[in-house]
């Protein structure tokens, strides 16, 4: 991409584009993904070549944070009005030393001579992208269901913090690197991630059907939901879907639709990124459109398992354990809580305290609509 490319570039769009409508500028997000080794060595020659560093990795995040501080001048030279103009350096969601560095190089004067900043960090934090892999693993590719692929999304395995709870601590992190040099943090992609990395698995057409499957059940509404609410409240902005349509395939079911007109009805993806979108714009908060008792998860389970309910407006709600004779094991919930989607968890002791024999146990959930004042 030549000096030249760039400057017709931003022609194109300054003469083209409405001008109220705001222009995204970004070297690029991919120069750290090995799936396009061109791209990955080109950076690392050049960084090497202009000895911004003798480690080939750090070379190559210094020539992207020095050929972007580029490109920020040559747009901001063909631009009157620069507040049309946000300007962006992509780092690695999961590795936030990534975007230290990057930051690091357009704060050097021997990289960015001219001090050209970046207005945003951008960032990819998918969800879900390795779950496919340890499926394979766990050799659980025959076995597992639709429904324990999603509630491993949703509640992690053992051992492990959940998909949600990493996308919070990766956003907070990036947000921490962002604000200490006083610019924004959005995503340039975002969404699921569940396909294989191990091509044996991906080859299989068992494992590439569940997960597909998995896209399409009507939980991944709610899941998606919680992964926009978990962008938002730890400081991510602007958002990425990835991608608007495309048919999935053992590559991924990245499409929100999978055809363009496909029914609103069946495709759960596009339903949570349009409404979330609309509640946002109305400063609206998403909630379950009805009350519903989700299935325990794991179940069996030895020692903890997780309760599921869905709570469409505020309400009183009482949560309890109760043995096969009808006896009351314990009460986990007895408040007042507001609308959203709720877990607890029960760890199979009594209201005393004290752990409970092995066996079948049943659980009811009640709501009562709190009356305003």
């Amino acid at each position: 991409m030549d000096d030249n490319y760039v400057i017709q570039l931003a022609l194109l769009l300054r003469d083209n584009l409405e001008p109220e409508l705001k222009i995204y500028i970004e070297y690029s997000n991919e120069l750290r993904n090995w799936t396009y080794w061109d791209q990955v060595q080109y950076v690392e020659e050049q960084g090497l070549a202009l000895e911004l560093s003798d480690d080939p990795y750090l070379a190559g995040l210094y020539y992207q944070a020095k050929r972007s501080a580029e490109i920020f001048q040559i747009f901001g030279n063909e631009f009157e009005d620069l507040s049309r103009l946000v300007r962006v350096i992509s780092g690695q969601a999961g590795n936030p030393w990534v975007a230290q560095m990057l930051l690091e190089g357009l704060s050097e004067p021997t990289i960015n001579p001219l001090g050209f900043n970046a207005d945003a960090l951008a960032i990819a934090p998918y969800f879900g992208g390795g779950i496919a892999d340890y499926i394979g693993d766990e050799g659980l590719i025959e076995f597992i269901t639709v429904d324990e692929i999603l509630d491993i999304i949703e509640f992690g395995v053992p051992g492990h913090i959940t998909e949600f709870e990493m996308v919070a601590d990766l956003t907070t992190q990036h947000k921490v690197i962002a604000e200490n040099k006083g610019i924004d943090l959005i995503a340039y992609e975002g969404g699921q991630h569940l396909v294989a990395v191990n091509w044996e698995y991906m080859e299989n057409e068992t494992l590439t059907q569940k997960l597909i499957s998995a896209n399409r059940s009507p939980r991944i509404k709610e899941l998606y939901t919680t992964y926009l609410e978990t962008w938002f409240n730890n400081g991510g902005g602007l958002m990425m879907a990835y991608n608007y349509t495309m048919m999935p395939s053992m590559y991924g079911s990245w499409g929100a639709l999978e055809y363009m007109d496909q029914s609103y009805d069946e495709a759960y993806k596009y339903q949570a990124l349009a409404e979330y979108n609309t509640a946002s714009v109305h400063g609206e908060k998403i909630h379950p459109l009805s009350f519903d008792l989700l299935p325990a998860f794991p179940n069996p389970f030895n020692p903890v398992t997780t309760l599921r309910y869905d709570l469409p407006e505020d309400a009183v709600v009482n949560v309890t354990i109760y043995d096969i004779m009808g006896r009351v094991v314990r009460t986990l919930v007895n408040s007042q809580q507001n609308a959203g989607f709720k877990s607890i968890q029960w760890n199979a002791t009594n209201n005393a305290g004290q752990p409970v024999s092995a066996g079948l146990y049943l659980y009811t959930i009640k709501g009562r609509a709190v009356q305003a004042d």
